[in-house]
């Protein structure tokens, strides 16, 4: 059989809407493809360029970038009757556009880093979903446990055949984020399945300003984004595109990426819609796993490939239709919403899980290959009321979604050509969830909230006559009701300072996995848990100084995860977590803002033997403290950036004889413009490892016979350049 390349699709059509602001205001790819694909987004940019200098009626004029110290929205009480979830009676965190744009991103994984009590493990393997993690729950299996959506679509992959909630967030532009907001905890009753650490919502810019982004790191690795929005007709137009190729700190690094996007916003029925289109393409050659003790003697050198061959591909096409009726006022009133998509994604990975030896390991590969086509919708009606004299505020919502995964497993050379298959697997899962969200202020300093949701699930599985490991067909179904309880109640109030106590309780669930625990078990059940969360918090009404404490305990049961020690799925039982977020946040003057938190956690499993409880791939503690300023000299703007990350020790078993060190993650950011350059920028951003071998703390797993490493650059420069038009 010849080699199993990712077949690719023309175009990808990926549809948002954020409806508040809008209206009114192997080796690599084949050569050829690149050439030609690489100079298109040239051409972009140069169109760009040329329609944006002189033909978008709505832009007379150029356009400074606004980089803002201060947030640029005003912070929402928890007492508030909002659907937004920053007003919500839980620890949420909410990253704005000017934040996002002063962040030194390289990765999507940088959108998260400092969020609190949140953390990310890049593993550096090529095109893989990072480790996306918060609340104790283990950052050794992509994101799994955190329900992530973009512009109400859900992007967790519930039937991929790696793990139990794949996510892969390497179609996103960061630069066309406009919002991020980050709940900690199952407590809200609009996500369900995955949202057992919690939820991440992202938002596109509404209205982006028209530029060219440029940038290329140490390593000769380079990043485009062209950015054009104009009027179309009645409505606006949006056109970027993002193109990324070079390589990384360790051998047979590679990372090449193309990605397209458009949309297409117009008023609809008293109200607003968008078409939203994306393509993405990514292929990736990365160095293996290697021996983290052969590294720390000095008989492996950390910069090493483990075998040719290691890597992945991805393709993924989208169209999302969004809408918001006009009177939903933003996310504070009522009103219709609206989310319908359709997304194909093929995914392939070669691997190779064995201690490297010297010269590079001489072996067959593994090849997974998940081949997903996934549609669904949600539509939400919110109205806000009065309860006698009470002000009070309803949501009523449905959602489906439906994954139909082709998911095949292969054994190939070191040039990926197939010499066997062992996995044939059809896997159709359906979801769909019902839930309500109320909202009453009894007396105006107090606010409940009362929310329930249920989510039903089923899931088929047929294999085929090669695949003899699991059952012929398996079909199993399963359902939970959530419910979701808040107390808001502000407890002091002096001029422009307030504070808040906040305390809810909710129950969320995990769905068997199916690819790996339905075909070994058909009769399990969903894993239901339990959190609970207390805090107090304070701010000014400009928000020039918040804090926030917040205490949590979650259980879950049965709960089980991958363990790449034995390749296998493993049970945990039942599990506990405690831990404890403090934050805080002080714009010392106009120009400085100085920002800190600190998380703590404990978990371990409930039912195992003393000395075998830890969880592993949990830090003990996250750490983040930080600076950014802004300043303007004259004709002369600068704007600083600083973030020193402390992520704590972290177990690799669950007898905690085997362990990480703790290590530093230091990111500095300088952006300079010039009255003169008419809005345009010159930044530089430089992130650190300091120590010795502390680079290999990230990313470190017991693999059984030795411990996994993949090693982080020492440093990593990236300089660039912004120009808007």
């Amino acid at each position: 059989m010849g080699s199993d390349r990712v077949s690719r699709s023309p175009w990808l059509s990926h549809l948002i809407f954020r409806c508040r602001e809008v209206h009114g205001g192997g080796q690599a790819m084949a050569g050829q493809w690149r050439a030609a694909a690489h100079g298109a987004l040239f051409s972009l940019a140069a169109v760009v360029a040329g329609v944006a200098s002189g033909q978008i009626a709505d832009q007379p004029g150029l356009r400074t970038p606004q980089v803002l110290v201060v947030p640029q929205e005003p912070r929402r009480s928890p007492v508030e009757l909002t659907q937004d979830a920053q007003a919500a009676p839980a620890s949420v965190t909410v990253i704005q556009k000017a934040e996002l744009d002063r962040k030194a991103i390289t990765t999507y994984g940088d959108v998260f880093r400092g969020v609190p009590g949140m953390w990310v493990n890049e593993y550096g393997q090529g095109g893989v979903a990072y480790g996306l993690s918060m609340r104790g729950f283990d950052d050794g299996n992509h994101g799994r446990d955190v329900a992530v959506f973009l512009d109400g679509v859900p992007l967790n992959v519930s039937a991929s055949q790696h793990t139990n909630g794949y996510i892969d967030l390497a179609q996103l532009i960061p630069e066309l984020i406009s919002r991020v907001d980050v709940t900690r905890g199952p407590f809200s009753p609009f996500v369900g399945n995955h949202a057992v650490a919690g939820s991440v919502q992202l938002y596109t810019d509404v209205a982006p300003v028209s530029s060219t982004r440029a940038s290329v790191d140490n390593f000769g690795r380079y990043r485009v984004v062209p950015i054009l929005a104009t009027s179309a007709g009645p409505g606006k137009l949006l056109v970027a595109a993002e193109a990324s190729d070079g390589r990384g700190y360790t051998d047979n690094s590679r990372v090449q990426r193309l990605n397209l996007f458009s949309r297409y916003v117009f008023p609809m029925l008293e109200g607003l819609g968008a078409f939203r289109m994306q393509a993405y393409e990514g292929d990736a050659d990365a160095p293996g796993y290697l021996n983290r003790q052969a590294i720390e003697n000095g008989s492996l050198r950390e910069r090493s490939a483990l075998s040719p061959g290691i890597g992945d591909t991805k393709v993924q096409q989208n169209l999302v239709f969004n809408y918001r009726s006009n009177d939903a006022e933003g996310r504070d009133g009522g009103g219709w919403l609206v989310n319908l998509y359709v997304i194909n994604d093929e995914r392939n990975r070669w691997a190779a899980f064995a201690p490297p030896q010297i010269p590079p390991l001489a072996g067959n590969l593994s090849q997974e290959k998940d081949k997903l086509q996934q549609f669904g919708g949600e539509v939400r009606k919110t109205a806000s009321f009065d309860t006698g004299a009470m002000p009070s505020q309803a949501s009523v919502g449905v959602q489906a979604n439906q994954e139909n995964l082709d998911a095949q497993n292969f054994s190939t050379d070191q040039a990926r050509q197939v010499i066997s298959r062992s996995v044939n697997r059809r896997i159709d899962t359906s979801t769909v969830a019902g839930y309500g969200q109320y909202q009453v202020k009894p007396v105006e300093p107090l606010k409940l909230t009362v929310g329930v949701r249920y989510d039903h699930f089923e899931t088929r599985i047929r294999a085929g006559a090669d695949d003899t490991t699991v059952p012929a067909a398996v079909r199993w179904t399963d359902g939970q009701w959530s419910p979701k309880l808040g107390m808001a109640l502000r407890v002091f109030q002096a001029g422009e300072y307030q504070a808040e106590l906040f305390a809810n309780a909710a129950r969320g669930l995990k769905a068997p996995w199916p690819f790996g625990e339905l075909t070994a078990t058909p009769a399990l059940r969903i894993s239901p848990l339990t959190s609970y969360e207390a805090g107090i918090q304070g701010a000014t009404s400009d928000n020039r100084v918040f804090w926030r404490l917040s205490l949590w305990q979650t259980r879950q049961e049965r709960e089980s995860a991958f363990n790449p020690a034995s390749l296998r799925l493993e049970s945990f039982g039942s599990t506990q977590r405690d831990g404890v977020d403090l934050e805080a946040q002080w714009q010392l003057t106009d120009a400085v803002r100085l920002f800190g938190n600190y998380s703590r956690v404990d978990a371990r499993s409930r039912t195992a033997a003393a000395g075998q409880q830890a969880i592993s791939n949990v830090p003990d503690y996250v750490v983040a403290l930080g600076v950014h300023s802004l300043r303007t000299f004259g004709l002369h703007r600068v704007d600083l950036s600083l973030v020193d990350l402390l992520i704590g020790p972290k177990p690799l078993n669950a007898e905690r004889s085997l362990e990480t060190g703790s290590y530093h993650r230091v990111t500095a950011r300088a952006a300079y413009g010039h009255e003169s350059w008419r809005g345009a920028t010159v930044f530089l951003s430089l992130i650190a490892y300091p120590g010795a071998n502390r680079n290999l703390n990230e990313t470190s797993f017991d693999f059984g016979g030795f411990v996994a490493a993949s090693p982080k650059a020492p440093y990593r420069a990236i300089v660039g350049v912004t120009i808007p038009f």
